[in-house]
């Protein structure tokens, strides 16, 4: 990164013989490769990665033999790769273990563009890898280079190589093995698989070849003459039986003995075959001994018995013509076609009934023919048949059609026009399909009862004409689609309507008055879009509504009192909306409410409902707000309530002694209440006799968790009391509840031992007791539990709606479940001082997702056994004392994603392959670990025996140390060791203990005995002391006092001393000499917690243990330290609150960061601290309002990410030095107060992500120091105030409120502006043309704003602007934004989708984006085709023109709600999926090794999937469903251990699906529409039963040719023995 813009030096006389790394990346150098480089032959590294190098790559590189990495990216080479780099040695053959160590200097490199620099602090840690991509080289890529054996990373994209198409088909029997055997049979039904596990394939030529495409055109015609020579053959032959007979017997009597009722009865058969009467010729008489007789007279019995054959014969074939009897209407017929044409797929149920008779087909229902056009088509019900195309015109023709539904297909493309004006069609349901663009603006439908278009990607405003000439429509559901503007009041036109839903959308403004005319509405949805202002009082007229949803809107002020107007209410939803003020007196009165949920608003005041008269409410959920008082006493006069939540509110309070009659009551949540006395409450809660789930969390603060072995909860399924300090043990009364599922006592001071009988529970799939102090070993008996063995969540019950809350790791914010079940089986144990081993027998919790026992004490060895947790996501097993090897076995867990045995004694080889290939380094740091597939070299084994006398000399042992066994391992149990008059040490080792790790832990106690006679000490012995006592509250040792402990510890690490005034004698040990003043052990992974003995370091200034792993509570003498000027204990484990009293005089910096610290900020935290100057409380769970004493001197305040409410103390508007003040990310509500103003010398200012509402206050102008403003994501309202408008100095980000009017800048005032964030917002009018006179802006976004013009043309001298966001801002003429833009010369992101409908993307060869790296112009329906001034955008990195209406193939748009804050954070993406792309998959498609998104659905790809793709190992998303891809699914794929969204679904493919690896994961949707076998589709069924593809029009014609082979042999019997009759 220097350089820039010079030329790379081509100068031949230069020469770096020993050079062997060369790095000159990012200086945009132009030139070409030089050949001096060859001259450095033993070069190792090279990067000479994004710069401007042009020409060929010399062939010279192949020469370096010791070159392993190169990165020739993102410059400008052409020409083709040199073959003989196929030669590199380094890259054939190379072997780390015998390169000489580097520098432990930190390198970087580029990983992908999802990752900012990764670091290499060796060399030889770096993959060896070929980067050539993003330039211009062509040719093919070599064939040679699969000799490159030890290449880990080959990078060719963005080029323009080619290479042939392979034409070969796949064939196979499925893999066995791994997860595949896990599979149930049903998924791989309908397929032609076999396998070891299902069927046994018997050979490979009887593996189902290609069918046949044409039948041998000769083949009917003589089928046709051997059928009939068969006849005549039976005829003849019958004939001669015939005259035998006749001879013996001339009145032939036949009898045979049937089954028949024993009463007698004459039968007639009464049919006439060309006027011959069938009675005439046969009479049944049944004889009443039940015998049946066939008479024949002598002169009839020739004919008859020919005829009746013959009839036999007519009446078999005419059952074969009547079902093509032509009754279909021929206009319909046409239709049809015609809409089959539009698919990519048959319709399942018309391939094989294909005929004329359109109205036999699948889905087909037509009124009864009565005229010779045939029958009329009047139902088209196609509803979840995969289908995959886009929509004909000509279904308008079909104009008897009364319902149409196709939802629930994969249908794309524009709704057709003519599809709309359908005069009898009642019900259409296009829902659940990929439909884009807009609704048509003409919409004729008279007869639509049912209108469903739900589920799509239709854009633009809602269709205003929907109910124009509707009256009947009654259902009209446009939800989760992308519509946008606001609700038109035409709606109130459909007089009929009874279901209105509109929810998820992007509707904007409130409800408008239309709608408040729907008389007969019942259900209204709008949840989910950015709905705006009060909740209209006209609601109050939908007097017949039954379930009225608003939720996830921007609904502010007062819940209108309006409700004793709704009959018929059961359902109320508003929740996470801005609503103020007290609950309406008519909203807690109703009697009809069965469901009112109101959680995170803020409303306030007193919670009163009025239980006598709510009858009917079962579910109230009030959490999260800012209700006040006591909990209600009376709500179990609510005789059916069953669920309650009143979370986060601040009731303060003990639970009522009514609620020992709240029967009815089954799920309560209390947590972060400040609700008190534990004991009181769980005597109470136990009289619930329907109690299942109780939530307590964040309460009861240091109070002792009841032993009461009276307590019993029988049917309670849910306990949570985390967070809460709780003391005491685990409760014997738990045990009790045989029904538990899920208890979570974790984050609480509990001791004593996990009680055996945890493992009596047979539902517990989730416990959690981490973070607490228990002791003891793990109970066996958990290894028992059969949540963890046998646990299927599709047998159990419904969990209430309400979201479910855990923590996912002790500094992440809460991760929500909606439902109970969605919780993954979890048992964490961790942060405690549980001893033992782990259990063999826990390898039988096949169903446990996480298991974490880190920080404890735990020892032994990990068992083998464990690999049969095969469902086991996250294993955590770091800083315990676990000793010998990985077993090699854990590699069979295909689902782990998270794995650690950091900081334990753990020794040899890293297992390598399966998911072990992805875990980083730290996993296996602080052991003796190497190898594997993470570069650490192995010892030979000889060097272990070193160990001993290396340890010797770190702890400074004296003499001699023998040891008595010669069967020992590297780390591992305590000997016993003894110390002989001589000075040698005897270690006696029983035979297979460890020694090493014995060694080690024995060198403090040799410490006291050798050390003491040979240190000079010279720290002071109270200091010393105080330094033991927080050691051995320690579990890891600190790195650098282990080696060199001594009583000088003013000599370790990380501690300053004073000066020393003399020399400490070993007998003098109390003369105080030096004293500790600086303990800064920040970053040194430190485990354990913080001993109160710190507080005796009187004589500290500064105390930095900051990024560590230590937990507990805090201790309160570290906030009386009266010289400690710095205290950072941030990025740690912390818990509890922070000490009440705090005496710290001098403190200059307070940093408790990134912790889970919790309850209210302490008022004395600025007592006697007048020397305050930062104030770190940030990423934490305070709570409560800021304290109004904060001192004068306070100059940077951090309290973001926690969970403060109220608004902003005043006593914070006097902190006039303040420059930073951070306040995002809490729950702090209503009008920012002018007060703000008196922080004259602010400079950074973050309130966003809060519930401030209101107008921002026009005080600005006070803040003249004031750079960055950041108040996204709150729900101010008005107008920018001008003071902000006009500023000189700041940068501004308002996005996402509710900002109204005009923006208004002053850009000649805005010197200092560079960056405007004003998108999703409530703006109009056009976009300002003053904005390029912002001479420093750079990024702009104004995405989501009504503006409804054209780009400005001033735009064009915008020469500052890189970032350009104005998606779905109504703005028009594409061509004209795109020249005038093209003008802005350093423009480098232009976002503008959902804009410029229906336009055409403008060919003009003249426009150029010379620096561009980002272009998306995403759903538009932009017509055209891919211009080619794209090409010339060589920058470019991410192009987005999805969902358009382009006649060439591209990328595609990523789902709804994707974000990516960051370019980089972008996966890799290659999607060109939803088109008509036609060809193979190439298998050079391998070679993509970085690539993580790969998606070409729904096009006509045929041929096999190529083997080499599992050479793309960085794939994540791999969806090549709805081709016509053919053959077996590769088995190498399961080699892709990052795969986690793969789907084949409707393709030509066969055989048994692979088994192992992440193919265990997928479901069985992803194989479905293939004839694939296996556990996951279907069994393989033998080849005789395999079913064939699909019958084609040939195959129909078959099965008529096949019926009137039938005929064929009755003429042949008739000519046979008529003729021979004659002549005989």
């Amino acid at each position: 990164m220097n350089f820039h813009n010079e030329e790379l030096l081509a100068d031949t006389s230069l020469y770096f013989k020993n050079l062997k790394v060369l790095i000159i990346a990012n200086c945009r150098l132009t030139g070409s490769i030089p050949q001096w480089l060859s001259n450095s032959r033993k070069l190792q590294l090279l990067d000479l990665s994004w710069n401007c190098l042009s020409g060929t790559i010399p062939t010279c590189l192949s020469n370096f033999g010791f070159l392993f990495y190169m990165d020739l990216s993102n410059n400008s080479l052409t020409g083709v790769i040199p073959k003989n780099i196929s030669r590199l040695k380094s890259l054939i053959d190379r072997d780390i273990s015998l390169e000489e160590p580097s520098p432990d200097f930190p390198f970087f490199m580029k990983s992908n563009l999802n990752n900012r620099g990764l670091q290499y602090n060796q060399l030889s840690s770096f993959p060896p890898t070929l980067d050539l991509s993003y330039n211009n080289l062509s040719g093919q890529i070599w064939p040679e280079f699969g000799i490159l054996r030890k290449l880990q990373v080959l990078v060719l994209k963005f080029n323009n190589i080619s290479g042939p198409i392979p034409d070969n088909l796949l064939y196979g029997e499925i893999p066995s093995g791994g997860q595949f055997s896990t599979f149930s049979k049903s998924s791989f039904e309908g397929n032609n698989l076999c396998g070891d596990h299902v069927l046994r394939c018997e050979s490979v030529h009887q593996l189902p070849s290609r069918p046949p495409d044409h039948h041998d055109e000769g083949e009917p015609y003589s089928s046709f003459v051997i059928a009939m020579a068969i006849g005549f053959a039976f005829g003849f032959c019958s004939s001669i039986v015939y005259c035998n007979i006749k001879r013996i017997n001339p009145l032939l009597k036949l009898e045979t003995t049937v089954l028949k009722p024993k009463k007698a009865r004459n039968t007639t058969a009464g049919c006439m075959v060309k006027g011959i009467s069938i009675p005439a010729m046969l009479s049944v008489l049944e004889q009443p001994n039940g015998k049946v007789t066939f008479s024949s007279n002598n002169a009839m019995g020739v004919y008859n018995f020919m005829i009746i054959t013959i009839v036999m014969g007519l009446g078999f074939q005419a059952r074969t013509l009547a079902s093509q009897n032509l009754n279909c209407n021929p206009k319909d017929m046409s239709a049809l076609q015609d809409f089959m044409r539009g698919l990519n797929t048959v319709v399942d149920g018309w391939s094989t009934n294909f005929s004329s008779n359109c109205c036999m087909w699948t889905g087909i229902t037509c009124t009864s023919s009565s005229s010779s056009d045939g029958g009329r088509v009047i139902k088209l019900e196609l509803g979840k048949k995969r289908l995959v195309g886009k929509l004909s015109d000509s279904l308008a023709t079909l104009d008897q059609l009364t319902t149409l539904n196709l939802s629930q297909n994969i249908l794309q493309g524009t709704l057709p026009q003519s599809m709309f004006h359908l005069p009898n069609l009642q019900v259409l349901d296009l829902s659940s399909n990929d439909f884009s663009g807009l609704v048509p603006t003409s919409i004729h439908l008279p007869s639509i009862q049912i209108l469903d278009l739900s589920r799509n990607s239709l854009i633009g405003n809602l269709p205003s004409s929907v109910c124009d000439n509707s009256s009947k429509l009654e259902i009209l559901n446009l939800a989760e689609n992308y519509f946008s503007g606001n609700l038109p009041p035409e709606l109130g036109n459909c007089s009929s309507l009874e279901s209105l839903s509109l929810h998820m959308n992007d509707l904007t403004g409130g409800i408008s008055e239309g709608i408040l005319w729907l008389r007969k509405l019942t259900l209204l949805n709008l949840q989910v879009n950015k709905l705006s202002g009060p909740l209209n009082r006209g609601i109050g007229n939908l007097t017949k509504l039954v379930r009225l949803d608003v939720s996830s809107n921007g609904f502010t002020g007062n819940i209108p009192d309006i409700f004793h107007h709704f009959a018929n209410l059961q359902y109320f939803i508003g929740h996470s909306n801005c609503f103020t003020g007290s609950m309406p007196s008519t909203l807690s009165n109703s009697p009809t409410l069965n469901s009112l949920i109101l959680r995170n608003n803020s409303l306030e005041g007193p919670i009163n409902l009025n239980c006598s008269a709510m009858i009917s409410l079962t579910s109230l959920h009030l959490g999260s707000n800012r209700f006040s008082g006591p909990i209600p006493d009376n709500l179990p006069s609510c005789k059916r309530l069953t669920n309650l939540n009143l979370g986060q509110n601040n009731l303060g309070s003990l639970l009522p002694e009514s609620f020992k009659d709240f029967h009815s009551l089954s799920y309560l949540s209390l947590s972060n209440t400040s609700t008190y006395n534990i004991s009181s409450a769980l005597r109470i809660m136990q009289h619930c006799q329907n109690i299942t789930a109780l939530i307590l969390a964040t309460n009861f603060h240091d109070e002792e968790l009841p032993a009461d072995p009276s307590l019993h909860f029988d049917k309670l399924k849910v306990l949570i009391l985390p967070n809460s300090r709780l003391t005491g043990s685990i409760p014997q009364w738990m045990g009790h509840s045989s029904k538990l599922e899920f208890l979570d006592l974790s984050s609480n001071r509990l001791s004593g031992k996990v009680p055996i009988w945890i493992g009596n529970f047979g539902f517990l799939f989730f416990m959690d007791l981490s973070n607490n102090s228990l002791t003891g070993e793990i109970p066996k008996s958990i290894a028992g539990l059969r949540g963890f063995i046998d646990r299927d969540s599709s047998l159990e019950g419904p969990s209430p709606d309400f979201p479910f809350f855990m923590r996912n790791g002790s500094n992440a914010r809460d991760m929500q479940y909606n439902k109970l079940w969605s919780f993954p089986p979890t048992l964490d144990l961790s942060y405690n001082n549980l001893s033992g081993h782990i259990w063999p027998e826990f390898g039988n919790l096949r169903k446990l997702h996480v298991l974490n026992l880190k920080e404890n004490n735990i020892s032994g060895a990990i068992p083998s056994t464990m690999s049969g947790m095969t469902n086991l996501e996250t294993l955590d097993l770091s800083y315990n004392k676990l000793s010998g090897t990985i077993p090699p076995s854990l590699v069979k867990l295909s689902f782990l994603s998270k794995f650690s045995v950091a900081y334990n004694e753990l020794y040899g080889e890293i297992p390598s392959g399966g998911q072990f290939s992805t875990f980083p380094n730290s996993s296996f740091q602080g052991n003796n670990l190497c190898g594997g597939d993470h570069a650490l070299p192995c010892a030979p084994d000889d060097q272990h025996h070193t160990l001993f006398a290396a340890t010797s000399k770190r702890y400074g042992f004296r003499g001699k140390i023998t040891m008595t066994s010669s069967k020992y391992r590297t780390f591992g149990s305590q000997p016993e060791a003894m110390q002989e008059s001589n000075g040698a040490v005897h270690i006696a080792l029983q035979e297979g203990k460890d020694c090493v790790g014995a060694v080690t832990r024995m060198g403090f106690n040799f410490q006291a005995d050798q050390a003491l006679t040979s240190q000079n000490l010279t720290c002071n012995s109270k200091d010393l002391k105080a330094l033991q006592e927080f050691m051995g509250c320690l579990k890891t040792v600190i790195h650098g006092w282990a080696i060199n402990f001594s009583y000088d510890c003013c000599k370790w690490t990380g501690i300053t001393c004073n000066s020393s005034l003399s020399s400490l004698e070993i007998d003098n040990p109390n003369d105080h000499t030096g004293r500790i003043v600086k303990l800064e052990l920040g970053n040194m992974k430190i485990t354990g917690k913080l001993s109160e003995s710190l507080g005796a370091l009187d004589q500290l200034t500064t105390l930095n243990l900051s990024v560590n792993f230590i937990q507990g509570t805090l201790p309160l003498s570290l906030f009386h330290l009266q010289d400690l000027q710095v205290l950072d204990l941030s990025h740690n484990y912390l818990s509890g609150p922070v000490p009440a009293t705090i005496n710290l005089r001098a403190i200059q910096i307070t940093d408790l960061s990134q912790n889970s610290l919790n309850g209210s900020l302490p008022v004395s935290i600025c007592d006697n601290s007048s020397t305050l100057r930062i104030l770190n409380f940030a990423d934490n769970y305070f709570s409560g309002d800021i304290p109004m004493e904060l001192g004068n001197s306070l100059r940077e305040l951090s309290l973001n990410m926690n969970d403060r409410t109220g608004g902003i103390s005043e006593g914070i508007f006097g902190l006039r030095n303040l420059t930073l003040l951070n306040l995002q990310d809490n729950k702090f509500s209503g009008p920012l107060s002018k007060g703000i103003c008196n922080l004259t010398n602010l400079v950074f200012l973050d309130i966003s992500s809060n519930g401030f509402s209101g107008i921002v206050p026009d005080v600005f102008h006070s803040c003249a120091k004031l750079q960055s403003y950041v108040a996204h994501s709150n729900r101010f309202a008005g107008f920018i105030p001008s003071s902000l408008s006009n500023s000189s100095t700041l940068t501004l980000n308002m996005r996402n409120n509710s900002l109204e009017g005009s923006i208004d800048l002053n850009c000649s005032a805005m010197a200092s502006l560079t960056s405007l964030d004003l998108g999703s917002n409530m703006f109009s009018g056009p976009i300002p043309d003053n904005l390029p006179s912002c001479k420093r802006l750079n990024d702009i976004n104004l995405a989501r704003i009504n503006f409804q013009s054209l780009l400005p043309e001033s735009f064009k001298n915008f020469h500052s602007l890189s970032y350009l966001s104005l998606s779905n801002s109504s703005i028009s003429n594409l061509a004209s934004a795109l020249r005038i833009l093209g003008q802005c010369q350093n423009l480098t992101t232009l976002v503008l989708s959902l804009n410029f409908q229906n336009e055409e993307l403008p060919p003009d060869s003249t426009l150029h984006f010379q620096k561009l790296k980002v272009l998306i112009i995403a759903n538009y329906r932009l017509t055209g085709s891919i211009p080619q001034w794209l090409s010339h955008s060589r920058n470019l990195q991410l192009l987005d023109l999805s969902w358009n209406c382009l006649s060439e193939k591209f990328l595609n748009v990523n789902e709804r709600g994707l974000r990516y804050n960051q370019l980089q954070n972008f996966p890799l993406t290659l999607d060109l999926s939803n088109n008509n792309l036609s060809g193979t998959i190439w298998p050079e498609f391998g070679n993509l090794r970085k690539l993580q998104v790969f998606d070409l659905k729904v096009n006509n790809i045929s041929g096999p999937i190529p083997s080499n793709l599992s050479g793309m190992n960085s794939v994540e998303t791999l969806d090549l469903s709805h081709n016509k891809l053919s053959g077996t699914i590769p088995p190498s794929l399961v080699k892709l251990s990052f795969l986690s969204k793969f789907n084949v679904a409707d393709n030509e493919l066969y055989g048994e699906i692979p088994s192992g690896g992440q193919f265990s994961t997928f479901p069985n949707s992803s194989f479905q529409g293939n004839n694939l076998c296996g556990d996951q589709a279907s069994l393989c069924r033998l080849d005789d039963e395999l079913p064939s593809k699909p019958p084609d029009e040939s195959s129909i014609s078959n099965s008529i040719i096949n019926s009137g082979l039938f005929i064929a042999i009755v003429i042949g019997f008739a000519v046979g023995f008529c003729g021979s009759i004659f002549f005989l």
